[in-house]
């Protein structure tokens, strides 16, 4: 009987075999085809990957979180994701074998200012559509760290590219009820860039300013981690969260403050229905209790999450705030690293969705999931408070001062200076931006110092792009931002460009703040 078994396995796979290598020829056609036009702005690449001795043709979308800009000296960390999508036939085959949903890993090559560094990308936990999607693609998205990434010289740039992926591993898993059960496992090797897409290979380009990228940042930007968490009866899941610190993003020395601690834990849908499904889960609440690093002193932050209707579709989120205690800061130059680590959560499961009657309480042990850099919040230690905030309402530098800067009976005083700022947006959908610095009295051009360009949402404070560069002879600065950046930067709408020259021993401050609209 089990040959006979083993004799209807090889003849199917023989078979499947067979029907995959037409289609694969004639995607792959389709991908060579399609390669010629490929650009950087739809970041899509197309791979051969080997599974056994055959060619399957893949699609690879990658972006990161990397800034536009870094000051000179400066290191960011980015996180890069990768959306992976196999063809018709491989996505089939894992559905023919009863499996419901993957996970896994990759291992992908970037080549990062030139130099080549490989990055272990974690593949979120996908439903495959088993029993609905026969007949189309999936796709899984991986995550992952590209390691720091710094530049040494102002006014050059690192390039981030996208190079192979030597192995795609995916865990399959079925399900009775509740219960996962294993499926085996799915692997894609070697997979190579098809060629003539050497424009679309270019992930991000980071410009090497000179000084801080963004001296007027209120604090530091929300960080997305993964986690691995052990759910009673339904096993291992992975759960994003969202952490931000609320917190100056520089402080004086001896300063102590006492930041604010957002987390969001994101509930994968799947798990919802689930919960709905078995448990009449209508509405969730509970609690995070987060192990966290304030530079090398453990500390665990308690997080209540208020209970809220699980929505009709999508993930679900449960967040809340907690305090991190208080911190003082040592001296000038040191940096304070808060850093995130494991968590209990415990997930109130109430079957009305207004939060009444006695809940399912779910005990949670999460832990970081692994190719992570954790670090929520780095909180530089400055002499002074932020002496380059253009909304500090006792900026002595401010063109509205009543006292005439110009005054000639007092021979202290600097000669006032005239800030101009102006947009331009060419063809391409580059958007220029241009300061120009001039003195007041006669018409010198011997200003010198810095410039800060700094851009907002319309009515609000935060600064989603600023850079300071050195005022050149003539007074005139420009900065450019290719289309690419813009698109990623900013979303259609109305923005602020504010520049500010920071004044010099003989030359008063000044800024200008004009208005900016991106279009569709």
């Amino acid at each position: 009987m089990t040959s006979v078994h083993n004799r209807v396995r090889a003849r199917r796979r023989r078979a499947l075999a067979a029907v995959a290598a037409a289609l694969v020829g004639g995607a792959a056609m389709t991908v060579v085809g399609a390669a010629a036009p490929a650009s950087a702005e739809s970041g899509e690449l197309g791979y051969t990957c080997k599974i056994d001795a055959l060619d399957y043709s893949y699609k690879v979308s990658v972006d990161t979180d990397a800034p536009t800009e870094i000051a000179a000296g400066a290191t960011t960390k980015p996180k890069v994701t990768a959306q992976i999508t196999m063809p018709t036939v491989v996505a089939d085959w894992i559905r023919f074998r009863g499996a419901q949903t993957v996970t896994g890993t990759a291992s992908a090559s970037y080549v990062v200012g030139g130099v080549a560094r490989d990055v272990e990308l974690r593949v979120l936990e996908t439903s495959t559509g088993w029993g609905g999607d026969t007949g189309k693609p999936l796709t899984v998205t991986a995550t992952g760290n590209l390691g720091d990434v710094s530049g040494a010289v102002a006014g050059g740039t690192v390039t981030i590219v996208a190079d192979t992926i030597s192995s795609l591993e995916l865990d399959l898993a079925g399900s009775i009820g509740p219960l996962p059960i294993p499926l085996g496992s799915h692997t894609a090797k070697r997979c190579t860039i098809d060629g003539g897409q050497a424009e679309a290979r270019t992930i991000d380009v980071i410009e090497i300013g000179e000084g801080s990228t963004s001296p007027t940042n209120p604090d530091p930007t929300p960080v997305d981690l993964d986690y691995d968490c052990v759910v009673p009866v339904l096993g291992a899941k992975t759960f994003g969260a969202t952490f931000h610190v609320k917190a100056p993003g520089q402080v004086a020395p001896g300063t102590t403050f006492d930041p604010a601690l957002d987390i969001a834990l994101k509930v994968p849908r799947n798990l919802v229905d689930t919960m709905q499904q078995f448990y009449g889960t209508q509405a969730m609440g509970g609690r995070i209790v987060a192990d966290l690093k304030v530079g090398a002193e453990s500390r665990q932050t308690t997080v209540q999450i208020p209970t809220s209707p699980v929505p009709g579709a999508g993930d679900m989120s449960l967040a809340g705030t907690g305090q991190i205690g208080s911190i003082t800061a040592g001296s000038h130059g040191e940096e304070i690293v808060v850093s995130a680590g494991s968590e209990a959560v415990t997930m109130n499961l109430y079957k009305s969705a207004d939060g009444s009657g006695t809940p399912d309480a779910f005990e949670l042990t999460c832990s970081l999931s692994s190719g992570q850099d954790a670090t929520l919040a780095t909180i530089k230690v400055v002499d002074g408070t932020s002496p380059t905030d253009p909304t500090d309402p006792t900026d002595p530098t401010d063109p509205t001062d009543p006292t005439d800067p110009t005054d000639p009976t007092d021979p202290g005083k600097p000669t006032s200076t005239s800030t101009t700022a102006s947009t331009v947006h060419k063809r391409n959908g580059m958007v220029v931006l241009r300061g120009v610095v001039a003195a007041d009295a006669g018409g010198s051009d011997r200003v010198a110092g810095k410039v800060t360009f700094a851009l907002r949402k319309a009515g609000k404070t935060r600064v989603l792009f600023s850079t300071t560069r050195t005022l050149p002879a003539g007074g005139t600065v420009v900065v450019r931002l290719p289309e690419r950046r813009v698109t990623k930067l900013l979303k259609p709408g109305r923005y602020t460009l504010q520049v500010q020259y920071r004044g010099s021993a003989e030359f008063a401050a000044s800024r200008k703040t004009v208005a900016l609209r991106i279009k569709r």
